[in-house]
């Protein structure tokens, strides 16, 4: 496992939408799918500084020292998934979560709902307050939460 900054950390975790079905429909080319899939996300966790902490099946969980590190490589994800040519009907979608806390609780809370649609951000409160409400407000909260 990789070395983990110490402190709040912001967890990501992707879910690709309907992968059993994209399974069923692509067959024996869903593998290359997921490898397209992968390299995407993983070009942008290193362009915004995350950590792969673990891969199961189609989910990736990254953690960022910074919340506006992990918004910033949330965005990146979706408009890489929008912008790659799928073969027909092989489009993926990816749910994501995203949520600020402490390791000790961050991994379950930073899992995308199970039944929400792709693409789809989940934000959980202490990285709204840290990331998207200054940018709404211009307010900016310095708490030991907020880094």
């Amino acid at each position: 496992m990789p070395e983990l900054p110490g402190g709040t950390l912001t967890v990501l975790h992707t879910d690709v939408e309907d992968s059993t079905l994209l399974t069923v429909h692509l067959g024996n080319r869903y593998p290359e799918i997921l490898a397209v899939h992968r390299a995407l996300l993983r070009t942008a966790f290193a362009a915004h500084e995350g950590r792969e902490v673990d891969t199961q099946g189609d989910a990736i969980f990254v953690v960022f020292g910074r919340a506006t590190q992990a918004i910033a490589a949330a965005v990146a994800i979706q408009r890489a998934l929008v912008a790659e040519a799928w073969p027909e009907g092989g489009a993926v979608r990816v749910r994501i979560g995203v949520h600020t806390g402490e390791p000790r609780d961050a991994h379950l809370q930073g899992t995308p709902g199970g039944g929400a649609d792709g693409p789809q951000h989940t934000f959980f409160a202490s990285t709204y307050r840290c990331t998207l409400w200054p940018q709404l407000t211009g307010h900016v909260r310095r708490t030991r939460s907020c880094r």
